[in-house]
């Protein structure tokens, strides 16, 4: 069987997404927005399509690093859905 990437993706799967507004880090977690830069392929056909929206939020780790934790998807369609990944940066 293959995967239902209607609730999940393979483990290190990375989506591109872009920041919608500048971010401020505080100490405390605040709201992110982010678009999805290009379409996601997954075996064969568009699993997230560019212009999809995440929101999450934004804080500190551990190692002082800012760390993004997205919660929702919004589909180029309209139709939302939990979403659950963390942001990393390209480094």
């Amino acid at each position: 069987g293959g995967l239902d990437f209607k609730t999940q993706a393979p483990p290190g799967s990375r989506i591109r997404v872009r920041l919608l507004d500048r971010v401020v880090v505080a100490n405390q977690s605040m709201p992110v927005i982010g678009v999805v830069a290009r379409d996601f392929i997954h075996e064969d056909s568009v699993a997230v399509p560019e212009g999809s929206k995440l929101f999450g939020d934004v804080s500190f780790d551990g190692d002082e690093r800012a760390q993004i934790t997205w919660k929702t998807i919004q589909m180029s369609d309209g139709r939302e859905r939990p979403f659950s990944a963390i942001g990393v940066g390209n480094d």
